[in-house]
């Protein structure tokens, strides 16, 4: 099956919401039927939304590309996972999103593999379709994020959700955010 890939991730700024996220993604169920993985997305945006000026650093990608998609997809999951997965050990001081400093930010990603020419897939196409000065706007990222709860789940191949770091006590620095490792976020307007 052919595949489109779309992905969003976002610094947020507001450690309650991370709170609030972490609560809806550690309830979900495992396994979710159709309307069961609409109503997880309409939560996580409607949970976001009204947070949208919180959002200091951002990144999205839109591959129409069958060649690409997949590979996208696995990279963007795998890239993250490393990261969430990274056991420091004891007598060493943690880093990235285990370290000891406090900080106040968040990140949370949604990926979805996309059946290319399916519902989803032309919807999300043609809620991507922005000139290049607006893509890094806040608005532009609520317009995306309230793109979830309209695709049809009949026609996501795969998704993910994550939020990193899974704790307050471990959250992020905005210079931490600004420096390696993260040179993709672009901050936005």
């Amino acid at each position: 099956m052919k595949c489109t890939f779309f992905a969003m991730q976002a610094a947020i700024r507001d450690l309650s919401v991370r709170a609030q996220l972490h609560s809806l993604v550690a309830m979900a169920p495992s396994e979710q039927s159709l309307a069961e993985k609409r109503a997880f997305y309409s939560d996580m945006s409607s949970l976001l939304l009204p947070h949208i000026g919180d959002f200091v650093l951002g990144y999205w990608d839109y591959v129409d590309d069958p060649d690409r998609a997949e590979k996208e997809f696995d990279t963007w999951c795998a890239e993250i996972e490393k990261v969430v997965g990274a056991e420091v050990p004891d007598d060493e001081p943690a880093q990235g999103a285990y370290r000891s400093a406090r900080g106040d930010h968040f990140l949370v990603s949604i990926a979805f593999l996309l059946q290319k020419g399916g519902t989803s897939d032309l919807t999300m196409a043609e809620r991507c379709d922005f000139p290049e000065e607006s893509y890094f706007k806040r608005s532009t990222f609520a317009y995306l994020l309230a793109t979830a709860p309209m695709l049809s789940y009949a026609t996501v191949r795969a998704d993910a959700l994550y939020v990193v770091p899974g704790s307050d006590e471990d959250a992020l620095t905005i210079d931490e955010l600004r420096g390696e490792g993260y040179e993709y976020l672009h901050p936005l307007t």
